[in-house]
């Protein structure tokens, strides 16, 4: 691929769309890499859990309240990104999950693509807010949400709770061993 980590892709080099079918495969195989980078630094060796699968994932192309979009190559149709955007019963707010970027990628922008696709959709679908949940160990990732307008909400969730593993000594203790909800409000200016 010619995308170096720290170029930006332009418009004409990549394609958002929803997941079809024929992609779950290389989705359950893309987040679980992403998901697993971020969980190996934490936990006990060998104890690093998957994070979806593909009866998840299959499930979500048919609840209507779910939209699982793929950031794709247009050169080589390879799938660089995973961002879920869903409806909550709160008709103001949506939430987003299975965040995840090639870990080759990582850093080159596509996260910043796909976070801007889904505030302009959520906002398109009428949502003021969106919602999800940002590993608290990733201190640069808190950074960068906190720079692009999220917040902390005030809840969490223990890491041991959520990953079903054994953290490593020197995270086990640690302040910020949590996942965070972070939310932010949805403005024409936030767009």
């Amino acid at each position: 691929m010619n995308i170096s980590k720290t170029s930006y892709l332009r418009e004409d080099q990549y394609v958002i769309q929803p997941l079809s079918h024929d992609r779950i495969d290389e989705v359950v195989a893309l987040v679980n890499q992403s998901y697993w980078n971020q969980q190996q630094k934490y936990v006990v060796n060998g104890t690093v859990s998957l994070r979806t699968d593909y009866k998840e994932i299959e499930q979500l192309i048919q609840d209507p309240t779910k939209t699982l979009f793929l950031l794709k190559i247009k050169k080589t149709n390879a799938l660089a990104g995973t961002v879920l955007f869903e409806t909550t019963t709160d008709i103001n707010t949506a939430t987003a999950g299975l965040f995840a970027v090639d870990t080759a990628l990582q850093g080159s922008g596509i996260g910043d693509i796909l976070g801007n696709h889904l505030e302009s959709y959520a906002k398109d679908a009428g949502k003021r807010i969106i919602k999800f949940e940002v590993l608290g160990l990733a201190s640069k990732l808190l950074q960068h949400y906190e720079k692009h307008g999220y917040v902390k909400t005030g809840v969490k969730y223990p890491l041991t709770s959520v990953w079903n593993t054994e953290l490593k000594p020197e995270y086990a203790s640690c302040a910020n061993a949590y996942y965070y909800e972070m939310s932010k409000k949805l403005t024409p200016s936030s767009l």
